[in-house]
C-alpha cells in the first residue's frame, strides 16, 4: 500500500506542475491570410488570421526576418499599411502572439511577397 501511495503522490506532482506550464497557454493564431509564402499579394492587403476567442494579439511586421512588434489588437487581422508603403516585389515576414490573461503563445513566423 505504501508504494500505491508515492505513486499517486508522484502523479498529482506532475499534474500540479502541468496545470501551472505553457502547454495550457491559448491556442496560436493560425491560417494566415496572406498565406504562408504567398507570392503576388496586392500592396493593399489587410493581415489576418484565426485565433483564440478572448485573446488579444501582439503583431509583428516587416522586411526582416525578425519583425518587430507593431500593434498589439483585440481582433484577428491587421492592416500593415497604406498601400503606397508595401514595395513591389518586396518580400515581408509576420507573426503574431496570443495573449490571453497572464498566458502567452508565440506565433509561428509567415511571409509574402508584394506583387511586382
Amino acid at each position: 500500500m505504501k508504494n500505491v501511495v508515492k505513486y499517486v503522490s508522484i502523479l498529482f506532482a506532475f499534474t500540479v506542475l502541468l496545470v501551472g506550464c505553457s502547454l495550457f497557454g491559448p491556442e496560436a493564431a493560425y491560417d494566415p491570410s496572406p498565406a504562408d509564402g504567398a507570392t503576388g499579394v496586392l500592396a493593399g492587403i489587410e493581415l489576418s488570421w484565426t485565433g483564440a476567442d478572448g485573446a488579444s494579439f501582439e503583431v509583428y511586421f516587416g522586411t526582416s526576418s525578425s519583425p518587430t512588434k507593431v500593434a498589439t489588437v483585440e481582433t484577428a487581422a491587421y492592416d500593415p499599411a497604406p498601400s503606397d508603403d508595401l514595395v513591389a516585389g518586396s518580400t515581408y515576414y509576420w507573426k503574431v502572439d496570443t495573449l490571453k490573461g497572464t498566458a502567452r503563445t508565440d506565433g509561428e513566423l509567415w511571409s509574402f511577397t508584394v506583387a511586382p
